[in-house]
């Protein structure tokens, strides 16, 4: 065998970059907030007004130093609305930013818009603090499914609710209200990851609302799709089941402020140049 062979080998050892570790961002919650266009919008395209306006949006957020990831997506069912979706380092920084003057005339900006914006919806949510389950819920679809759909599931329960008192409704008697919800989310939540387009997801990611940013209890689950086709498929399906577990039936027994699904597309940050 050649000897230069293994020089070659070592010199290209030598000159490659090694692979950077992964970094962990601080992380405290996520926000979820719906943003309303008044008419039909292509944020794709830089060179419409609407784009510069989201674009300044967006903007308006990454410029500030409590923010780390920053996505959004469009609504499939209902295209006029997008969410926006921003991890937070601390509720501090959050009311930092609210604070500023930057945040104060995005409002303004957005009003007087020849396609006004509005906003609704706004949650808070603790997800796991590996950020890269947030990444594979959240970023555009890759390559190898380009069709791909994020699935939000959020229930909501009466302001009331005690997840800690016993839940009546139990068919097994004494256990605690989240401990039920818990079980019965984890029956639907592995029919999905298992059905034909929800394979594509190694599992859900999953929180429920921040305290003292909420003004309801709610618990919401993301789950990535292959496509529009196969995530309806799935939310047809578990709403249409006479399962006494894995269905939506299930879900709302607990969560009397409903169970609602959104089917999203996740859409790129930046335009692309008209």
């Amino acid at each position: 065998m050649d000897p230069r062979i293994f020089e070659n080998v070592a010199k290209i050892a030598a000159n490659s970059t090694p692979p950077q570790p992964f970094v962990q961002q601080p992380y405290a919650f996520t926000e979820l907030i719906n943003v309303n266009w008044s008419t039909p919008v292509r944020l794709e395209d830089a060179s419409n007004p609407e784009s510069q306006l989201w674009t300044r949006t967006i903007k308006t957020y990454t410029d500030h130093p409590g923010t780390t990831n920053i996505w959004y997506g469009q609504m499939v069912d209902t295209p006029l609305i997008f969410k926006l979706i921003i991890d937070w380092v601390s509720p501090d920084d959050y009311r930092a930013f609210h604070e500023s003057t930057a945040s104060a005339e995005l409002p303004q900006a957005w009003q007087s818009s020849p396609t006004p914006i509005t906003t609704d919806s706004q949650q808070f949510f603790t997800f796991p603090m590996d950020q890269r389950s947030r990444l594979v819920a959240f970023q555009l679809p890759q390559n190898r499914l380009p069709d791909a759909v994020t699935v939000f599931v959020s229930a909501h329960f009466s302001p009331d609710w005690d997840p800690d008192a016993i839940e009546p409704l139990d068919r097994q008697p004494q256990r605690e209200r989240k401990v039920v919800w818990d079980n019965a989310w984890m029956l639907l939540r592995d029919a999905a990851l298992k059905s034909e387009g929800g394979y594509v997801s190694d599992k859900a990611i999953e929180g429920w609302s921040v305290a003292e940013m909420n003004g309801q209890k709610s618990h919401t689950s993301v789950i990535r799709f292959q496509d529009f086709r196969t995530a309806s498929q799935f939310l047809k399906s578990a709403e249409d089941s006479t399962s006494a577990h894995a269905s939506f039936d299930r879900l709302k027994q607990f969560a009397q402020g409903g169970v609602v699904a959104e089917v999203v597309t996740m859409k790129p940050l930046e335009p692309m140049a008209g």
